[in-house]
């Protein structure tokens, strides 16, 4: 840490995990994370009504005064005649209006082959259900695509995020041969400067099989490159949809969904593992981690992979037994600290007793796990500051109130940071990329409470030596976009 002039140097910032072109398309529609009641949602949507279909994200029931989900009467009252696409906070399941549901030609009797995927009479569509709803959207062309990524990328410099790790191919419609051409373009034109590392969704063998035969170059122009194959195993706690292995606290009967067989699982680490591809995979719920550790066991068995660096995104419900499992198979964990603001006020109802084997990220650390920070923006905020404030109190700032979730697991402040970078860049395979990137805050992180973390402000950007953001410059790469 440099001081001058009360500035000060600080390490520049890897996020492990967020939605790059998820960002930009959020700022797009409307945003319901501030909001807390359904009236005001709903006020919201009918300001918008005369528009050609109505998309927003962001709400959460656990914060609004009714304490319950969206339902399609609460759309159709304001509503009935525009399609209206309401994405919950975690992008697992949305409500949508009887509009939609005529739209999409989806009745009572024909949704029966998407099981507990689509809850007709609520008018919510889970996990599987939900790629119906691009048929309702305009296709975005290369050029709304490429704004969207210059929108995220002046956001994301301005919090002092030099390198990202994203899943951007199951953000949009669009086939991800025209998301690959729209970022080739931004990078060579030199429009876009974030180290861009792609976490490749392609949820089926199909799609994996075919990309992979392909042979795409994997170092793409300017600073982005396609990286490690990303996958989903279940949903989000939120939604109840996240898998455990035994029932909802507060939904007897309901375990959550997994998203693949073994089987199919085993299909897509076989493809992977053959190619030599590292694997990021989205587990939540036990039952959801279980499945991976053990699917994956089998497959390095049977393609004899030794050497890789496959990682665990999320892993909030991984017990003390889980965790010695991922580190005898070698395992990182991308986590997001951050997820406690949206969280802890729900653990008690969701789980019971089983929240206190939840979020065990230092005992993870501990253990020897490289244990790697993201946000999984857009579904939280991408403040760094936040994050590591979240990592350190295991709080909620929005409500102080509720207490520290499990205070043995807080991490201090250098710990943090070390998962900010890194760990993170041991991920990449790529430990030095980030030597000549920095920050210049307001403040020193060290020297303040870290109630204060939220306020500190980033001045200056660096990338490669290259300044991509100044606040007090507006001419600097980022501000000319």
């Amino acid at each position: 840490m440099q001081n001058n002039n009360k500035e000060y140097r600080f390490p520049a910032f890897f996020d492990s995990h967020l939605h790059f072109l998820g960002i930009g398309m959020s700022s797009k529609i409307l945003d319901f994370k501030e909001d807390r009641s359904i009236e005001a949602i709903l006020a919201k949507i009918k300001s918008t009504a005369s528009a050609k279909a109505i998309f927003g994200r962001g709400w959460n029931q656990l914060d609004l005064v009714e304490k319950r989900m969206l339902d399609k009467t609460d759309l159709d009252r304001v509503c009935p005649n525009t399609p209206v696409v309401l994405l919950r906070v975690c992008g697992h399941v949305a409500c949508i209006n009887s509009e939609a549901f005529r739209r999409l030609d989806l009745t009572f009797e024909n949704i029966q082959a998407y099981g507990k995927s689509i809850d007709y009479p609520r008018g919510l569509l889970y996990e599987d259900a939900l790629p119906l709803l691009d048929h309702l959207r305009d296709v975005p062309s290369i050029s709304d695509i490429k704004d969207c990524f210059r929108i995220a990328e002046k956001m994301l410099l301005e919090t002092g995020v030099t390198t990202i790790l994203s899943d951007d191919f199951s953000s949009s419609p669009l086939p991800y041969p025209l998301i690959i051409q729209a970022l080739d373009e931004l990078y060579r034109q030199n429009e876009c400067h974030i180290r861009l590392i792609e976490q490749v969704n392609l949820p089926t063998a199909s799609l994996l099989a075919d990309y992979l035969k392909q042979g795409l170059t994997q170092k793409r122009p300017g600073n982005w490159r396609l990286g490690p194959i990303k996958l989903l195993t279940d949903g989000s706690l939120g939604a109840h949809t996240a898998a455990l292995r035994s029932d909802y606290h507060d939904q007897p009967g309901q375990r959550g969904i997994l998203n693949y067989s073994d089987h199919e699982l085993g299909e897509l680490f076989d493809l992977a593992n053959l190619a030599k591809k590292d694997c990021h995979i989205h587990a939540i719920g036990d039952a959801a981690i279980e499945q991976v550790l053990s699917v994956m066991e089998q497959s390095l068995r049977r393609t004899n992979r030794s050497e890789h660096r496959h990682a665990i995104v999320h892993a909030q419900m991984a017990d003390y037994q889980q965790i010695k499992w991922m580190k005898a198979l070698g395992f990182s964990a991308i986590v997001q600290p951050i997820f406690l603001e949206s969280d802890i006020a729900m653990l008690d109802a969701r789980l019971g007793q089983r929240k206190h084997e939840t979020y065990l990220f230092k005992t993870m650390a501990n253990e020897g796990i490289k244990v790697c920070f993201g946000t999984d923006s857009p579904v939280e905020s991408f403040s760094p500051f936040t994050n590591l404030r979240a990592a350190i109190t295991r709080q909620s700032v929005k409500d102080a109130s509720l207490g520290q979730h499990l205070p043995k697991e807080t991490f201090q402040l250098a710990e943090a940071i070390g998962c900010y970078g890194a760990n993170n860049r041991y991920l990449i395979r790529d430990e030095k990329c980030m030597e000549r990137d920095y920050l210049i805050l307001d403040k020193n992180p060290f020297e303040i409470p870290i109630d204060e973390l939220d306020d500190v402000q980033v001045l200056r950007t660096v990338i490669k030596g290259e300044t991509v953001f100044d606040k007090h410059d507006r001419r600097t790469l980022s501000s000319s976009k």
